[in-house]
């Protein structure tokens, strides 16, 4: 949750636990019951989501770790392959056409073709890249590194997917806490009408938080005066 988040899901939780105090005076066939039942599952569902987006944006900060690094182990070897072939080309000139090195801000998806097209056409001349000391398996461990890139994308977008349809959730389960909040503050007015101590006891309950103010820096100055003032 965000700061406002919190404050919301704060009010709905202590107007919810002041209703459980007083739920003996609303039974479940009442409005008042009726909003205050909706209003504790509405928490609960809340907190729920809440935990649930909290979890995925952990999993989308690790994800997006991850596609970054996938990204740099295949920018490595296609440079590896690229500088290489600058090497074979002084004996075989035709062999730089078929590997134009991307620049290094090209998108991912870029990136993955020229790695494709690296892979496929350093095939036949797998030998020449060897002698030049490249490791045997380097092709197979280009397309490795093409598959785990091209899995960290994809588990970072559904990641980051996740993460907003939890956060959706959360905003409107708040939302509809709010409208059984307000349903319960109505009964809850006219049911303590004549009690000044509930009364005082529910206005805090469902009173919320505002956020704190920033801080004046040290070296701020206040604004001078308008003209006339």
């Amino acid at each position: 949750m965000n700061d406002k988040q919190r404050r919301r899901f704060e009010r709905l939780a202590h107007a919810a636990n002041f209703g459980e105090t007083v739920s003996a005076s609303f039974p479940e066939s009442s409005k008042g019951g009726q909003a205050l039942a909706r209003l504790t599952a509405a928490v609960a569902e809340a907190e729920t989501h809440a935990t649930t987006r909290a979890t995925k944006q952990r999993a989308h900060q690790q994800s997006t770790t991850n596609r970054k690094d996938a990204r740099l182990a295949v920018q490595t070897q296609v440079a590896a392959i690229s500088d290489t072939v600058e090497a074979i080309g002084l004996d075989h000139p035709d062999v730089r056409d078929s590997f134009h090195r991307p620049p290094a801000s090209s998108s991912d998806q870029k990136l993955l073709g020229t790695a494709r097209s690296f892979a496929e056409a350093a095939l036949p001349l797998k030998a020449r890249f060897v002698e030049y000391d490249l490791p045997a398996d380097f092709l197979e461990r280009l397309n490795e590194s093409i598959n785990a890139f091209e899995a960290a994308i994809d588990e970072q977008t559904t990641g980051a997917n996740a993460r907003l349809a939890a956060g959706v959730a959360l905003e409107e389960t708040l939302k509809r806490g709010e409208q059984e909040l307000e349903k319960l503050d109505a009964a809850v007015r006219n049911k303590f009408r004549d009690d000044a101590a509930k009364l005082a006891a529910w206005e805090s309950a469902r009173h919320m938080e505002r956020a704190p103010r920033r801080k004046k820096a040290a070296g701020d100055v206040p604004a001078p005066p308008a003209p006339g003032a």
